[in-house]
């Protein structure tokens, strides 16, 4: 099993092109690189625990926002 290092929350929203393109950026990367994973921003808003404790066993967490809003950033600060 592949141990997690790196998670990323990326925007991803569909809103937006630029919140498309990070959710692409982000595939991308955690295609090149084993132990990067995605967080689930919609998951963690809700509380579901389970993305919830994984993102707290993650050593750095990268944010991604695909705006000004910055939901991602907002998010992650909580």
């Amino acid at each position: 099993m592949i141990m997690i290092k790196i998670g990323l929350l990326a925007c991803n929203s569909r809103a937006s092109n630029t919140g498309e393109l990070t959710g692409a950026a982000a595939t991308e990367i955690v295609r090149e690189y084993n132990d990067v994973g995605i967080l689930s921003l919609p998951a963690l808003a809700n509380g579901v625990a389970r993305q919830v404790a994984m993102a707290k066993e993650i050593s750095h967490i990268i944010v991604i926002d695909g705006c000004k809003n910055s939901c991602a950033k907002k998010k992650s600060q909580k």
